[in-house]
């Protein structure tokens, strides 16, 4: 036998065939809820529609068609099925289906607002009753302790003043106000230190009695002008 007859036979063996195709993929089943998520998405709230019926703060996140009212996932009762959760209606019973929650903006009350001359009628009256607030809280704790701290008190004064004319001016910032807060303080202070002696009879004429109810009173009228104007 010769070689080149050995060449030739294998020379006319055939190419091998190619391999079958891979079968087809077959589609996994999806439950109804997450079939409509995936095939269509998040769908429309109704027109005008988008807080929760029950809870107006709240973004509807779910739809239920029967009603035609949005709910939060907290008005929904969800249910175990066999495909999975779904999420029905409290009301009717019918599956909801999810929504493009938007969100909702808190809504403020409209302020109410004041002519200059009523807002500068509420300072005044809201400082002179924090003033005979602070008074009495003076002249009790006074009553009560038997002691006179004129350099606390009076600076527990001006933040009861200052605050008052803050509310009464409705914030407004202004020297205005701010006058107003320190005089209120001032008459405060009076009418505690009057509470005081009336109901204590002490009588502290001392050099460090004098000098600390001095810095108590400078330091209730910044307090007091501070508060009530703000950074005027």
């Amino acid at each position: 036998m010769k070689i080149t007859g050995l060449n030739r036979a294998a020379a006319a063996v055939p190419p091998p065939l190619p391999a079958p195709p891979p079968p087809p993929l077959v589609p996994l089943a999806i439950p109804p809820t997450q079939a409509m998520t995936t095939m269509q998405g998040l769908v429309e709230p109704p027109a005008g529609k988008t807080a929760c019926k029950f809870h107006p703060k709240s973004a509807g996140e779910w739809l239920c068609r029967e009603c035609n009212e949005l709910f939060c996932s907290v008005c929904v009762s969800p249910k175990r099925m066999g495909e999975g959760t779904g999420f029905f209606c409290r009301k009717c019973g019918s599956a909801c289906v999810p929504v493009k929650a938007k969100v909702i903006a808190p809504r403020e009350k409209p302020r109410k607002k004041y002519s200059d001359g009523v807002i500068l009628f509420r300072s005044v009256a809201f400082g002179f009753l924090g003033a005979l607030l602070s008074a009495l809280i003076w002249t009790g704790l006074s009553w009560l302790f038997g002691v006179d701290i004129p350099f606390i008190f009076s600076v527990m004064s001006a933040a009861i003043c200052g605050y008052a004319v803050k509310f009464g001016s409705l914030d407004t910032p202004g020297a205005l106000f701010s006058a107003i807060a320190a005089v209120c303080c001032v008459i405060g202070s009076a009418l505690g230190k009057v509470g005081m002696l009336v109901v204590t009879h002490l009588m502290m004429n001392t050099g460090t009695s004098l000098i600390t109810t001095g810095l108590g009173v400078v330091l209730s009228i910044y307090v007091a002008w501070k508060i009530g104007g703000g950074d005027s």
